[in-house]
């Protein structure tokens, strides 16, 4: 990654090069100094000719109003849209750009999904490369290819993710921005447990054994007995559990997307290691429950040293950045996903997409196209931390580097994307693992259900669904 980084500097001066370079073939010679010509008598004037009528002025494009839908992160993400918002009306004065805004990505998706129902789409979403196959799947996206081809917008653009918005060979998004998914944690909150950073330690050691081990020595427990300091976070969310599973040796569906494998042994116990973490000694993570009985949320608790590590894509540094000045508000560390049977995490993307029931498509298309290729919106995805780019051109400028240490985090970066695997993409994504299986995920991680009750029930209620035909 370290080469990565040269080779980004390397392709800047080369294009700051060859704008010089083309400045100077363009140039021309200064012309000698000619002698003026003699001076002649006026030849006789004629009438001039009657003055034409200018022709017809075109009418200015009818103003259009669109909804652009997304959910917020921690309120990072829609000082960076109103910003995509101002660049685009710059250029398009005439259209302009409401917000659909969720609290977080589940709301999002029930949004999208019971405003399609309804016939009144938003005209332009983001969309997790998990949800693209059930979507499109459904007829609910527009297909984008014709557009792209009519407007010389190529799929080589963007980076490799772009493969995963095809359906049936046909482009339904184009990205925004992803990343692999990491742990940050807290430098020092390890410096005051007397710990050994996990950069370094070999990287094949990160266990999770390792990491739980890391997480009771930095965990504190009041004098009413009720912990105060947790060494990590809850690992609620699919893109948490999903990687958990596969270190583990388990996988949420089979290869050709038939069965569920939730009820296997290596998925067990791979949530039995997360849900002990919540219940059982030493308590090393709050509960579901725990946030609501402290009044506080996650991100208070990490900037407030409270929580130790977080499990987070390449937006890890937007949350612990001050958004006014861009420097860190805590002092963070990255790590690698940690591993137990073999090395994995989860490469995942955030894309741009446009619902099939749009009222204004070309509108729609005019402001997808310029939040995906747009250097300067682009760029700026980055620039906050949010991840790398879609854009290949805005990669290549290398600012999604800024907010790390230059040495050991890009080796965490190459490691992880080395060892990344894409979201096992379906068609019944949102009545799976967004549907049945966060339903009874959620009671195991309350604690009314047990790890093999929970997991067993996901498993059959999963089956359930992709038994049914898809419509």
């Amino acid at each position: 990654m370290k080469s990565r980084k040269i080779g980004f500097l390397v392709l800047s001066v080369l294009v700051i090069f060859s704008l010089i370079l083309s400045a100077c073939a363009t140039a021309t010679e200064e012309p000698e100094p000619t002698k003026p010509p003699p001076t002649k008598a006026p030849a006789d004037t004629e009438a001039p000719p009657p003055t034409e009528a200018p022709p017809p002025t075109e009418a200015p494009p009818e103003e259009v109003t669109i909804r652009l839908a997304f959910w917020e992160l921690f309120g990072i993400i829609e000082p960076r849209m109103q910003f995509n918002a101002d660049l685009f009306n710059e250029q398009f004065p005439h259209i302009n750009v409401e917000f659909v805004i969720a609290p977080e990505a589940f709301s999002h998706t029930q949004n999208m999904l019971t405003m399609i129902a309804a016939g009144d789409p938003p005209d332009v979403v983001w969309m997790s490369d998990a949800w693209i196959w059930d979507y499109a799947g459904r007829g609910a996206l527009l297909d984008l290819t014709p557009y792209m081809e009519r407007d010389g917008v190529e799929g080589s653009m963007f980076v490799p993710a772009v493969e995963d918005a095809k359906f049936d060979g046909k482009y339904y998004a184009l990205p925004d921005h992803g990343g692999p998914l990491m742990v940050y944690y807290n430098k020092d909150m390890y410096d005051n447990a007397g710990l050994a950073y996990p950069i370094e330690q070999p990287t094949d050691e990160w266990t999770w054994d390792t990491y739980l081990s890391n997480a009771e020595k930095i965990t504190q427990v009041g004098p009413d007995g009720r912990v105060e300091v947790f060494g990590t976070e809850t690992w609620n969310i699919w893109f948490h559990w999903i990687p958990t599973l596969w270190t583990f040796g388990g996988d949420v569906i089979n290869e050709d997307r038939t069965q569920s494998s939730l009820d296997e042994p290596e998925a067990k116990a791979a949530m039995q290691t997360v849900i002990d973490t919540m219940f059982t000694e030493p308590i090393v993570a709050p509960s579901l429950t725990t946030y609501g009985e402290l009044g506080t949320d996650l991100l208070t608790m990490l900037l407030t040293q409270k929580v130790a590590h977080l499990g987070a894509g390449a937006w890890g540094p937007s949350l612990f950045t001050d958004p006014a000045t861009m420097e860190p508000v805590i002092n963070w560390g990255l790590a690698p996903y940690p591993t137990q049977i073999e090395p994995a995490t989860l490469l995942s993307f955030v894309g741009w997409a446009i619902p099939a029931g749009t009222e204004h498509p070309e509108e729609a298309w005019e402001l997808l196209k310029f939040l995906a290729t747009n250097m300067e919106a682009q760029r700026d995805v980055a620039q906050r931390g949010i991840g790398i780019p879609g854009f290949l051109e805005a990669v290549a400028m290398g600012d999604f580097i800024m907010p790390y240490e230059p040495d050991t985090d890009l080796q965490i970066w190459q490691h992880s994307i080395a060892r990344a695997r894409s979201i096992p993409m379906h068609r019944q994504w949102s009545r799976t693992v967004e549907g049945v299986v966060t339903e009874e995920f959620t009671l195991m991680y309350v604690g009314e259900k047990s790890v093999d009750e929970a997991m067993d029930d996901a498993a059959r209620r999963m089956n359930e669904v992709l038994a049914e035909p898809i419509e």
